[in-house]
């Protein structure tokens, strides 16, 4: 009987301080991690859904590496050409050519991976989803505030030393 008491209080304690530990690591996340953690939870995601997602955040990852590899590569060949003897300057148009079609490669990885994740959310999820992009793309654009980004129909806030 004692045994089973002790193993039960030792239990307890342990998800105590498991749960105190979550609670204080949250807190030291840095404020990006912290938000997308949030944010993820908003979402309601379901075990499917957590499932599926991770697998395509892999294959979009993996994919991410390949193409900058590709293009690391890429730039090292157009230097190559760029310090021989005697430039070739068709061969440095082509190797330019395909870098940008790499980097643009590169950017719509992510947009592809974003609408890929987009369309395994349900219309609820969805409209969180669009909301968090239009802060991300506010914040990655110079802030909430700076006029660059507004919803539309939103009014700019007005600013006491504008007048």
């Amino acid at each position: 009987m004692k045994k089973i008491l002790v193993i039960i209080i030792l239990v307890l304690c342990g998800l105590s301080t498991a749960a105190w530990a979550a609670e204080k690591n949250m807190k030291h996340m840095p404020e990006g991690m912290r938000a997308k953690k949030e944010f993820l939870a908003s979402l309601n995601l379901t075990d499917a859904q957590k499932k599926d997602l991770a697998a395509l955040k892999l294959e979009n990852e993996k994919r991410g590496i390949a193409l900058r590899a590709k293009a690391e590569t890429a730039k090292l060949e157009l230097h190559e050409l760029l310090m021989a003897d005697a430039p070739d300057h068709t061969a440095i148009e082509k190797m330019m050519a395909e870098l940008i079609k790499t980097e643009t490669d590169i950017r719509m990885n992510k947009i592809d991976g974003w609408f890929a994740a987009n369309k395994m959310l349900t219309a609820d999820q969805q409209k969180i989803w669009i909301k968090a992009l239009r802060v991300g793309t506010m914040q990655a654009m110079g802030g909430k505030n700076k006029g660059m980004y507004r919803p539309m129909g939103e009014r700019e806030p007005s600013r006491p030393d504008m007048k």
